[in-house]
C-alpha cells in the first residue's frame, strides 16, 4: 500500500505537504509515472516555487532515487530517496535529501538550519 502511494507521481500530490501552500498549483507528468525517467514538473507561487522531480532508480517495495531541479525562486539540484524497510509492526520509511550549495550561497549555511525548516513540512 504505501509503495502504491509514493512510487507514482500521480499520488504525491495526495500527501505531499506543499500542495497544501498553493493548492492552485499547475502539475504536470511525462513518461511513463512510477517508472524509471518519469517527470513531475510543477509551478506555484512563491511558496512552492517551480522546479521538477525525475525518477532515476527503483528497487520495487524497497527504495526509490529521484533528481530533484528547483528553478524558482532558485536554481538548485538535489537527490530525493525514499528508503521502505519490513519491519515486526509495519513498514518503516526513510524520506531523505541530499543537496549542496555552491559558493557563495553555501555561506548562508551558518545562519539557517534546514533541518528546522524542513521538518514541519515533513512532519506534516
Amino acid at each position: 500500500m504505501i509503495w502504491q502511494n509514493i512510487s507514482p507521481f500521480q499520488n504525491f500530490e495526495k500527501w505531499d505537504p506543499w500542495s497544501s501552500k498553493d493548492p492552485a498549483m499547475s502539475r504536470t507528468i511525462e513518461g511513463n509515472d512510477g517508472a524509471v525517467g518519469a517527470i513531475y514538473r510543477w509551478k506555484g507561487n512563491k511558496d512552492v516555487g517551480s522546479g521538477s522531480q525525475t525518477i532515476m532508480s527503483l528497487g520495487p517495495t524497497s527504495h526509490i532515487v529521484i533528481s530533484l531541479q528547483f528553478e524558482e525562486p532558485f536554481t538548485s539540484k538535489a537527490k530525493v530517496f525514499y528508503n521502505l524497510e519490513g519491519t515486526v509492526s509495519g513498514v518503516k520509511v526513510t524520506w531523505g535529501f541530499d543537496s549542496r550549495f555552491p559558493y557563495p550561497f553555501n555561506t548562508f549555511r551558518i545562519f539557517m538550519n534546514m533541518y528546522k525548516m524542513m521538518d514541519a513540512d515533513w512532519a506534516k
